[in-house]
C-alpha cells in the first residue's frame, strides 16, 4: 500500500513537471512571436523615418536618430545603414540583419511597406 502511494506521487510529480515545461514553452513561443512583430514594425518605422528625413527633408542623420528615433529604449537596439549612392536606408536589430528593412525615397511615394521576406527588401525603382 505504501509502495503504490509513492508510485502515484511520483507519477503526479512527473505530470506536474511536464505541465510546467509545456506552459513555459508556450509562453516563450508567444513572446518570441510578439517580439518578432514588434521588431519588424520598429525596424520598418526606423528605416522609413530615417529615409524620409535624410533624403526627402535633407536633415542630418545623427539629429534624426537623436531627436526623432530615440523615443523608446527598444529603438536603441535598432541600427541603420544609410547608402547615399543608392539613397536607401536599411535597418535591423543590432545591425545583425535580423528584422531587416530597406527603404528608398521612391518607395515613400507609395503608402504601403513591403516586408522583406528572407534577407531584405529590394530597392524599388521607377
Amino acid at each position: 500500500m505504501i509502495f503504490s502511494d509513492s508510485i502515484e506521487t511520483h507519477k503526479r510529480d512527473i505530470v506536474k513537471k511536464w505541465l510546467k515545461i509545456i506552459a513555459i514553452s508556450l509562453i516563450v513561443v508567444f513572446l518570441a512571436l510578439k517580439l518578432n512583430q514588434i521588431f519588424l514594425i520598429g525596424c520598418g518605422f526606423y528605416s522609413k523615418t530615417l529615409c524620409s528625413s535624410v533624403f526627402v527633408s535633407g536633415r542630418d542623420p545623427q539629429s534624426v536618430m537623436k531627436e526623432d528615433l530615440a523615443f523608446h529604449p527598444l529603438m536603441k537596439l535598432i541600427k541603420a545603414r544609410i547608402d547615399n549612392n543608392e539613397k536607401s536606408v536599411t535597418s535591423s536589430l543590432f545591425g545583425s540583419g535580423l528584422f531587416n528593412w530597406n527603404r528608398t525615397p521612391q518607395e515613400l511615394m507609395f503608402p504601403c511597406m513591403r516586408p522583406p521576406g528572407i534577407g531584405h527588401a529590394s530597392a524599388f525603382s521607377i
